[in-house]
C-alpha cells in the first residue's frame, strides 16, 4: 500500500515539477546492482529546498527511502502530512542554537538509523546538514554521515550530485539564509499561474547517482569522509570546464520578459598575515583558546572554523560558551561563527550575535473602536477572576506576541478550556511549566487552573541540579514546554528533567474533536457555569495558586507556594497607586518564573482588562526597543538592569508612546531616574520578594 501511495505521490509531484524543471538523470539505472536486502545510505548535496523532493521522487517506489529532514520544516502544518507519508525522520536544527536537548535527540536518531540500516532500511541523509551558502558545497566538520558509517561500515552508499539549482528561489543565493519553504512554494505557484501554468521558462536540473567505490574512506575520520564527499559534489560544468564552485544560474519567472531575482552580494573578507593576526589582548586570548583545542594547527584569521580547523557543532558550542562567559557578545548561534576573524570581531565588540528567527512574523495591535475601562481583578481565585473579566471584555483584545499574534478574551478563554482537558489527563496535582514570557505561557497557566491543577514555574537558567531539586520538591511528573522555545534556547542544560518534557506542539495534535467542541460551546457560558462545568467552583482563596522559586542568592532556590489571595490582593493594592486606562498597553517581558513577571507583567493586565504584549527575552534590548515602537507600548515594567540596557539600545523617539516605567526586583539607581526625567517620562519603583 505504501509503495502504491509513494508511486501515486511521485507521479503527481514529478508532473508538477516538470512545469518548471527539465530533469536530466544519470546513473539511476546503475542502482539496480544494489542489494535491496541490505541497508542503503543516499548522500546528496543540498543546493536548495526543492532538491530533496526531486531526489525522493526519483528514488521513490524503487527504494522507499526515508529522508532525514530538519525539524522546523518537518513540523510545518502544510508539510507534515507528506513528511509522515514518506516516513521522514525529523532532526534538530543546529543552525539556530545548540543545547543538550538537541544533542540527545540527534544521538537517538543516529542510533535509530544504525538499527534501521541493519534491518534493510534505506535513508536519504544530507551530509552538510543545511543548504549551501555559496556555489560551493562545504561540509566542514559535520559528523553525522561519518558517525553513521562507523556504526555500519558495510552499508551501501550512493552519492547524489544535483546541479542547476544554485540560483533557484529555493536556494540561499538571494537572501543569504534559508528561504521559508512554504512561502517560496506559494510564491512559485503564483508565478506558474501568471505564466498560464505551462509557459513559464524551465530550469535545467542535472542529477548524477554514483555508487561509492572502493576508495571511499569508510574507516576514515570525519574530515576525510567529508573531503571525499565535497570533492564529488563540487564538480560543476562551466564555460571553463569542470569547476569547484557552481555558477549562479538565473532563469526568468516570466515567458514574455526577463524577470530575474537579484542575488545577494557578499563582501569578501580580507586575508590576514599570520604575524599580525592576534596582536590585541583579546586576539591573544582567542588564539590561546584555539591553540588549547588545536595545538598542532597553525591558526590564521581567515581560516574557516569548520572547513579549515575541522570544528564540528560541539566544538563550536564550546567556543560560544567561552565567548559568552568572557565577553559581551550578545546571543550567539553556530551560524554567527564562520571564521576565526568572526571570533575576534565578536569578542572586541565590532559585531554582535543576532537573533535567529524561525518563521516569526511581526504583528501590530489592531484598532478598537470602543473598549471598557480597566478594573481591579474580580473574584476570589485566579481562574474565577479570569472568567469574570472574560464575561466583561468579551471580544475585546486581550494579549499578543510575535509568535501567535493577537488574541481576544473569548479566543483565549476557549483555547484554555480546550487545552485544560489534555492537562487534566496528566499525572499529579502539580504541573511544571517551562516557558518564556509569551501568550503560550499564560494560556498554559490558565488552562492548568481550569484542569484543577497547580502550576509550578520552573527557572531554566539555574541549571540541571536546581531544576531537579525543584521538580523533586514539588513532585512534578510532567513539564509543559514548547519546541519553538527549546529550538532557539542555546547552551542550556536540563539534565534528567528533560525526560519529563511534554511539548505543546505535540499535545495540541492529540486533542480530539469532542474536546474542541467542549471548549467551543463552554466558552459561551458565564463564569459560574464554566466553573461548575470544570468542577473548580469549590476552589478557595487560601488554596495554593502557584509555586515559584527564589533566585538562590542565599542558598538553593526555595519553593514558595503563593495563594490566590496572595496574588489578587497584591494586584488590587498595585491598582490603588497606578491609574490604568482603556488605551494602555503593557509590555510583559519578565519571565513567568519570576514573581514580578508572573503576578504583575503577566496576570495583572489580563485580569484587569488591560491589553498586554509579551516578549520572550528581557535581555534583548534592541528587540525590545523595536517592539515598544511597533506595538505603541504605554507601560513598561522591568528590572533596572534591563531598563539600563534598553536605554542604551533605543533612541528617545522609540519611547514616544510610553507614559510610565516601573522598576522592581532590584534597587533602581538614581541615574536611571535622571535618564527617565530627561525624557519627560515617569519612573516609579516597587518592592517585593517572592516569599511575600
Amino acid at each position: 500500500m505504501r509503495s502504491f501511495l509513494f508511486a501515486l505521490l511521485g507521479c503527481t509531484v514529478r508532473a508538477l515539477l516538470s512545469l518548471r524543471y527539465r530533469i536530466h538523470v544519470k546513473g539511476l539505472d546503475q542502482l539496480s546492482s544494489l542489494n535491496k536486502e541490505k541497508g542503503i545510505l543516499f548522500f546528496p548535496n543540498h543546493p536548495a529546498h526543492i532538491d530533496p523532493i526531486v531526489v525522493i521522487c526519483l528514488l521513490g517506489r524503487r527504494f522507499l527511502p526515508r529522508p532525514i529532514v530538519v525539524e522546523y520544516i518537518y513540523r510545518k502544518p502544510f508539510v507534515q502530512f507528506f513528511m509522515k507519508l514518506i516516513r521522514a525522520i525529523p532532526i534538530p536544527n543546529f543552525e539556530t542554537a545548540l543545547n543538550e536537548i538537541k544533542i540527545q535527540k540527534a544521538e537517538k536518531i543516529l542510533e535509530k538509523m544504525a538499527e534501521g540500516l541493519q534491518a534493510k532500511e534505506k535513508y536519504i541523509l544530507y551530509p552538510s546538514g543545511r543548504l549551501k551558502y555559496t556555489g560551493k558545497e562545504v561540509l566542514g566538520a559535520t559528523s553525522l554521515a561519518q558517525s553513521l558509517i562507523q556504526k555500519c561500515p558495510d552499508v551501501q552508499i550512493v552519492m547524489v550530485r544535483t546541479t542547476g539549482l544554485w540560483g533557484s528561489s529555493f536556494s540561499k543565493a538571494y537572501l543569504g539564509r534559508s528561504p521559508d519553504f512554504v512561502d517560496t512554494l506559494f510564491w512559485s505557484m503564483k508565478k506558474l499561474l501568471k505564466n498560464g501554468i505551462f509557459f513559464i521558462p524551465r530550469r535545467d536540473l542535472y542529477l548524477d547517482f554514483v555508487i561509492a567505490k572502493e576508495d571511499f574512506p569508510r574507516k576514515g575520520s570525519r574530515l576525510e569522509v567529508n573531503r571525499y564527499l565535497e570533492k564529488f559534489f563540487n564538480q560543476y560544468p562551466s564555460a571553463e570546464g569542470i569547476v569547484e564552485t557552481e555558477p549562479l544560474k538565473r532563469v526568468s519567472y516570466c515567458f514574455w520578459k526577463n524577470e530575474l531575482l537579484t542575488p545577494l552580494i557578499r563582501e569578501k573578507k580580507k586575508k590576514n598575515i599570520a604575524e599580525e593576526a592576534f596582536s590585541t589582548p583579546v586576539g591573544q586570548e582567542i588564539y590561546k583558546e584555539l591553540k588549547r583545542k588545536f595545538p598542532d594547527v597553525e591558526i590564521l584569521l581567515d581560516q574557516e572554523l569548520s572547513a579549515d580547523l575541522g570544528m564540528d557543532s560541539l566544538d563550536i558550542a564550546e567556543i560560544i560558551i567561552f565567548l559568552s562567559v568572557h565577553y559581551d557578545v550578545g546571543e550567539l548561534h553556530p551560524g554567527d561563527l564562520e571564521t576565526v576573524h568572526d571570533l575576534i570581531d565578536l569578542a572586541e565588540g565590532r559585531k554582535k550575535g543576532e537573533k535567529k528567527s524561525i518563521e516569526e512574523k511581526q504583528f501590530t495591535w489592531p484598532e478598537e473602536k470602543k473598549r471598557k475601562e480597566p478594573t481591579s481583578p474580580m473574584g476570589k481565585t485566579l481562574p474565577e477572576a479570569f472568567l469574570l473579566i472574560c464575561d466583561r471584555m468579551k471580544n475585546s483584545y486581550a494579549c499578543a506576541d510575535d509568535m501567535i499574534g493577537v488574541l481576544t478574551y473569548k479566543k483565549l478563554k476557549m483555547s484554555a478550556l480546550v487545552l485544560s482537558r489534555e492537562i487534566a489527563k496528566l499525572p499529579g496535582e502539580k504541573i511544571g511549566i517551562l516557558l518564556p514570557s509569551s501568550v503560550a505561557a499564560y494560556l498554559v497557566i490558565i488552562a492548568t487552573y481550569f484542569a484543577n491543577k497547580t502550576p509550578v514555574m520552573l527557572n531554566w537558567t539555574l541549571g540541571p541540579k536546581y531544576l531537579k531539586d525543584m521538580t523533586d520538591l514539588t513532585q512534578v511528573n510532567s513539564i509543559l514546554t514548547s519546541w519553538r522555545f527549546l529550538e532557539r534556547l542555546g547552551n542550556v542544560s536540563f539534565g534528567d528533567v528533560s525526560e519529563k518534557f511534554i511539548l505543546l506542539e505535540d499535545l495540541k495534535k492529540t486533542i480530539p474533536l469532542s474536546e474542541k467542541l467542549f471548549g467551543y460551546f463552554t466558552s459561551f457560558l458565564p463564569a459560574k457555569s464554566v466553573m461548575k462545568a470544570l468542577g473548580i467552583q469549590h476552589q478557595k482563596e487560601e488554596d495554593v495558586a502557584v509555586v515559584l522559586f527564589t533566585s538562590g542568592t542565599e542558598a538553593s532556590p526555595k519553593g514558595v507556594p503563593l495563594s490566590h489571595k496572595n496574588i489578587l490582593s497584591n494586584q488590587t493594592a498595585v491598582l490603588k497607586y497606578i491609574d490604568l486606562f482603556s488605551h494602555d498597553l503593557f509590555y510583559g517581558v519578565l519571565p513567568p518564573f519570576h514573581s514580578f513577571g508572573f503576578a504583575v507583567t503577566g496576570l495583572l493586565p489580563l485580569l484587569a482588562g488591560v491589553k498586554v504584549v509579551f516578549a520572550p527575552d528581557p535581555t534583548d534590548s534592541f528587540a525590545l526597543a523595536e517592539g515598544i515602537f511597533r506595538w505603541k507600548i504605554t507601560l513598561f515594567c522591568s528590572a533596572p538592569s534591563f531598563l539600563r540596557g534598553l536605554f542604551q539600545a533605543a533612541s528617545v523617539s522609540d519611547f514616544a508612546t510610553i507614559r510610565l516605567f516601573v522598576a522592581g526586583a532590584e534597587k533602581a539607581p538614581q541615574d536611571l531616574f535622571d535618564k527617565v526625567h530627561q525624557m519627560n517620562k515617569m519612573l516609579i519603583e516597587g518592592y517585593g520578594i517572592t516569599e511575600c
